[in-house]
């Protein structure tokens, strides 16, 4: 569990840095390989940064690699305070076991245009792995300055014989406990003899 919690602590940062400046692409114009349900948008809000197949590492002091975020792509919008990344998967790795977080979508949500990130919300098949659970859900916000990761979606926790659903959860980052709001349902199957 604390290396999940520890990675959300790293997620805020990565998503600062996406958005300040770390862009493969700046484009200033209108980016016309998007669906055409959005180009009414990208024509009266060109696209300010893009970036594509985005691969971030940080290493540690041993140089070996410490935390990798991937994306499909990522764009911000001209005077818009959302930064909307499609497929991010941002995988840690502790020594011999590493915790990932994907989804399919996510938006980090800005005060104002390019100011700080306020809240990140991860949308579409959310799945948090680490052995020995895995933990799935629609939807996921994190608040970096609070160091909070929260749903109000059904969440279901699992493991090899153990399976928990709720409705609703809270992560504390710092003290590293998470509370299972409500409708909490579990089932443990014991080894077969």
């Amino acid at each position: 569990m604390k290396l999940f919690l520890r990675s959300f602590s790293f997620l805020g940062i990565v998503f600062s840095l996406l958005v300040g400046g770390l862009g493969l692409y700046a484009l200033n114009n209108t980016k016309t390989s998007f669906s055409n349900d959005n180009n009414t948008l990208f024509l009266s809000n060109p696209i300010e940064t893009y970036i594509e197949q985005g691969e971030f590492v940080r290493f540690d002091e041993a140089g070996l690699k410490k935390e990798q975020l991937f994306l499909d792509s990522a764009y911000h919008l001209k005077e818009h305070a959302i930064t909307h990344i499609i497929h991010p998967k941002l995988i840690q790795h502790k020594s011999d076991r590493e915790i990932s977080l994907s989804a399919k979508l996510a938006k980090a949500m800005h005060l104002g245009s390019n100011g700080p990130i306020q809240k990140i919300v991860f949308s579409d098949d959310v799945r948090v792995n680490s052995a020995p659970f895995e933990l799935a859900t629609s939807t996921l916000t994190y608040l970096p300055d609070v160091a909070l990761a929260k749903t109000d979606a059904l969440i279901d926790i699992s493991s090899n014989n153990l399976h928990i659903q709720a409705k609703g959860m809270t992560i504390h980052l710092h003290s590293g406990k998470m509370e299972l709001l409500n409708q909490v349902r579990s089932q443990y199957e014991f080894d077969s003899i």
